[in-house]
């Protein structure tokens, strides 16, 4: 028995136009070798199975054919690309760079350019995975690369340009292959299964193209996998022998799921659990869902044709069932399965796990934005948005003993709102009320007190120790010894006083209140005599502001207080460590 010749080999194309999916790139290299304007060193970067190797051969051949056809394609059949096309050429070199990644290897190419090639016109050098090259590879390879020999081509694949030095990049040509879209790999596929006369329905190819990811060999990998099974495939044979849902399923699940229908998901994932379905790739399969829809519905379906792996029919049918699905909600559902996925996978229950993420996700409710709000607010009639903002303040809540909060017992009267809103509508018609301005308070003369003097603002900062008196007085009333011995001295008064007339634009005196009184005597603007015990001096002293903003900001600790006897205003002093 000879042996098989898989399909990805059997069917590897021989010709630029035979290359699916990258036009961008075989144009503009037929469009060069006609015009003799092709480098001589080529990098091709792109995903895995996309025709990066399989161009640069048949450029190989392009650039060595004598007998190349007007669109600059290879014959094929002269001797020299019989022998490229197997291998035995010695003037194409391919180089495999994960195996052949050190600076000796490098240092082999630079010897060998120097010879003309045996038999052909040029030699060409295919690196393939070029970025697996060392560093020092690399820099053997770069006066080579900017200067080469007449008869020297290079052209360099990888899949991970962003891998290559900068130096290497400048001094090739770059092109970039891009994964197939799911037309142009299910129609390639088609074209493939019609050569091999094998009897698939468009349904199952579709599936396939789908979990090829937009790779070529992928894809013809998958598609020898299945005709192994044998017979008249369909979807159902597809799924089974490669172990996956279905996009049927995905979406029939995902509609569910937008519906609220809990039964109808929970009713799907006993059929996946059935099929032996890995969860992991089905969430996948469900991410990529949301993630289509949610683009559908923020830029609508035709522009997102180019964006989405689904045929223009299936784009129409999904945008017509989630019109009345938010995009913020479809975005909400994405994240969810995100979050999901990546408790799914360290459950030692997947499959409950599953189940709870369903439920929940049906359970959503759907958001509401903002602007939303606004509009529906902005849409209702005008009587009904001030009898809406009547019965509101209507509304009074009480908290009894107990703590619960009561709601006012006493109904609005719906026609009196109304009556009253419409009365205040044609007066406001008649007239301009001007509301008046806010007379500033004892807040807003902190706050501004707490910019220009931190110190006394943090002593008044209690709205029992301060008040207006209603006679261009501000009444004070300290509560401790320091406080009392702080605004008893008339210097501080006198700052406050400042001050306030500053903010209030009048002139304003301070009145110290003795609180201990019954009648609120008044103290004298002179400092009375205060009967200091070494406890108050200690408490006065710990409880000073700019002592406990030292506390905090150092991270000190008070270790002694003492009283200083010989000053007139009881000072204290404290020592502190780090």
């Amino acid at each position: 028995m000879s042996s098989y010749i898989v399909l990805a080999r059997k069917w590897r194309p021989q010709r630029f136009e035979e290359v699916a999916g990258q036009t961008h790139v075989t144009r503009t290299l037929q469009n060069a070798l006609k015009n003799n304007r092709l480098a001589h060193a080529l990098l091709f970067c792109g995903a895995r199975g996309v025709g990066k190797t399989t161009v640069a051969r048949i450029l190989a051949r392009a650039i060595n054919c004598p007998n190349k056809a007007a669109d600059f394609n290879p014959c094929n059949t002269c001797d020299i690309c019989r022998e490229i096309i197997t291998g035995a050429s010695v003037d194409i070199i391919e180089i495999d760079g994960a195996s052949n990644r050190g600076i000796d290897e490098i240092r082999q190419i630079r010897e060998n350019i120097k010879f003309y090639p045996a038999r052909t016109k040029f030699k060409v050098y295919i690196i393939d995975e070029v970025h697996m090259l060392t560093k020092e590879a690399f820099n053997a390879l770069l006066k080579t690369l900017e200067e080469p020999p007449s008869h020297i081509y290079f052209i360099m694949a990888t899949t991970e340009p962003q891998k290559i030095p900068q130096t290497i990049l400048s001094r090739c040509q770059r092109y970039d292959f891009r994964k197939l879209t799911l037309k142009e790999l299910t129609l390639h596929l088609k074209n493939i299964v019609q050569k091999e006369g094998m009897e698939i329905t468009d349904a199952a190819i579709t599936i396939i193209a789908r979990e090829a990811g937009g790779s070529v060999r992928d894809s013809m990998s998958i598609l020898d996998k299945v005709i192994a099974f044998g017979g008249a495939l369909n979807e159902n044979d597809v799924c089974d022998v490669l172990g996956i849902s279905g996009f049927a399923l995905v979406r029939e699940i995902g509609l569910a799921i937008l519906n609220r229908d809990i039964a109808a998901a929970m009713g799907v994932l006993e059929k996946l659990d059935s099929f032996g379905v890995d969860y992991n790739k089905f969430l996948n399969d469900l991410i990529m869902l949301f993630r289509d829809l949610t683009i559908i519905k923020r830029i609508g379906h035709k522009e997102s044709l180019e964006l989405v792996d689904m045929y223009p029919e299936e784009v129409e049918e999904l945008f017509q069932k989630i019109q009345d699905i938010s995009p913020n909600h479809l975005l909400l559902l994405l994240t969810q399965i995100m979050d999901g996925i990546k408790e799914i996978s360290r459950s030692p229950l997947p499959k409950i796990s599953l189940e709870i993420l369903i439920i929940k996700l049906c359970s959503l409710e759907e958001l509401v934005s903002v602007d939303e709000l606004i509009k529906k607010m902005e849409n209702m009639p005008q009587g009904a948005r001030e009898i809406s903002y009547i019965n509101q303040r209507e509304i009074k809540q009480k908290k009894d003993f107990s703590g619960e909060i009561v709601e006012n017992k006493k109904k609005p009267d719906i026609s009196e709102n109304l009556h009253t809103a419409q009365s205040k509508k044609d007066t406001k018609k008649d007239e301009t009320f001007e509301e008046p301005a806010r007379e500033p308070g004892l807040r807003d003369f902190i706050n501004f007190l707490r910019r220009d003097n931190p110190l006394i603002a943090s002593i008044l900062m209690r709205e029992d120790i301060i008040s207006f008196a209603g006679d261009g007085f501000l009444e004070v009333r300290p509560e401790k010894d320091f406080t009392a011995d702080f605004l008893t001295d008339r210097e501080n008064q006198e700052k406050i006083e400042e001050i306030a007339r500053k903010f209030f634009k009048k002139d304003i005196k301070i009145r110290l209140v003795n609180q201990t009184s019954e009648n609120k005597e008044v103290l004298s603007g002179v400092t009375p005599e205060i009967s200091y015990t070494n406890d108050k001096i200690k408490e006065a002293a710990l409880n000073d502001p700019f002592v406990l903003k030292a506390i905090e900001v150092f991270g000190a600790k008070v270790l002694r207080v003492e009283k200083i006897e010989n000053n007139p205003e009881n000072s204290y002093i404290e020592d502190h460590t780090e």
